[in-house]
C-alpha cells in the first residue's frame, strides 16, 4: 500500500512540474515578445483531459521572419551583382517584385509586378498559339498571336527557342501574308545568334510568294545557303533547279 501511495505521490510530482515547465515557457515566450506555443482549457472539471487552442504558433512566426530575411537577402544578391530583370519569367519577377515590396521599394515592386503579369499572359499566349499550330488551324495562330508583346519576340530569338517565331511566320505564309512574315523575320535578323535552316527555308519561301523579280532572287539566295549547309534539307534542290536563271 505504502509503495502505491508512493508511486503517485511520484507520478503526481511528474505532473506537477510539467505544469510548472509548461508555464515557465509560455512566461519565455510572453518575455520575447512571442505568442505562447498553445493555450489549453479543462474539457470537464476535475479531469486532467484538455482541448488546445491554437493561435498564432511559434513556427508560423519563425517561418514569417525566415521569409522576410529571404526576400531582403534576394534583393541584396539581385542589388549587388546588377542581374537584369530582362531575361526572367513571371514567377522569378513575382518574386523579385515582392522582395522589393518587403523593405518598401513600392514603385520598382509595381514595375516588376506589371511586368510578372504580362510574362504571364505571354507565356499562356504562347502555349495555346503552338497548340492551334500544331493543329493547323493557322488563322486561329493569327488572331491568338495578336495578344502577343512584340518585342517578346525578340527574347524569343536571342533564347533561341523558334517555336513561336516559326508558328507565327509559317501561320501567315499559310495565309498569303509574305509581306508580313519579311519584315517581322528581317527585323528579328540583328537577334538570332545563329539563323537555323528551318527560319532561312520560310524566309526564302516568303520571298518566293512575292513573285517579283528581286524577291526572287533574294529567295535562291537563301535556298542556295541552306543547300551549301545541308543538300538533303526539304526540297532545296528543286527550288534552286526551278528559280536559277
Amino acid at each position: 500500500m505504502s509503495i502505491g501511495i508512493s508511486i503517485f505521490s511520484f507520478g503526481l510530482g511528474l505532473w506537477g512540474g510539467g505544469v510548472w515547465m509548461r508555464r515557465q515557457t509560455a512566461n519565455e515566450a510572453s518575455e520575447a515578445n512571442l505568442p505562447p506555443r498553445e493555450q489549453a482549457s479543462p474539457i470537464a472539471p476535475n479531469t486532467h483531459q484538455y482541448v488546445v487552442h491554437e493561435e498564432t504558433p511559434v513556427l508560423e512566426v519563425r517561418k514569417e521572419t525566415s521569409r522576410d530575411l529571404y526576400y531582403r537577402k534576394l534583393f541584396e544578391e539581385v542589388t549587388k551583382f546588377n542581374i537584369s530583370s530582362d531575361g526572367l519569367d513571371y514567377e522569378n519577377l513575382q518574386m523579385l517584385a515582392d522582395s522589393h515590396s518587403k523593405i518598401g521599394n513600392l514603385d520598382e515592386a509595381i514595375k516588376l509586378y506589371d511586368s510578372a503579369i504580362e510574362r504571364s499572359v505571354a507565356a499562356i499566349v504562347k502555349d495555346k498559339a503552338i497548340m492551334l499550330y500544331r493543329a493547323q488551324a493557322y488563322g486561329r495562330v493569327v488572331q491568338t498571336l495578336a495578344e502577343f508583346p512584340a518585342h517578346m519576340y525578340e527574347e524569343e530569338a536571342r533564347d533561341g527557342d523558334n517555336s513561336l517565331i516559326l508558328a507565327y511566320a509559317n501561320s501567315h505564309i499559310k495565309q498569303g501574308n509574305y509581306s508580313k512574315v519579311i519584315d517581322f523575320l528581317e527585323k528579328l535578323l540583328p537577334h538570332f545568334q545563329n539563323l537555323s535552316k528551318e527560319l532561312r527555308y520560310v524566309l526564302a519561301s516568303a520571298y518566293e510568294g512575292q513573285q517579283s523579280k528581286e524577291s526572287l532572287q533574294k529567295a535562291l539566295d537563301y535556298y542556295q545557303q541552306i543547300y551549301l549547309e545541308d543538300t538533303s534539307f526539304r526540297d532545296v534542290r528543286e527550288k534552286i533547279d526551278t528559280l536559277s536563271p
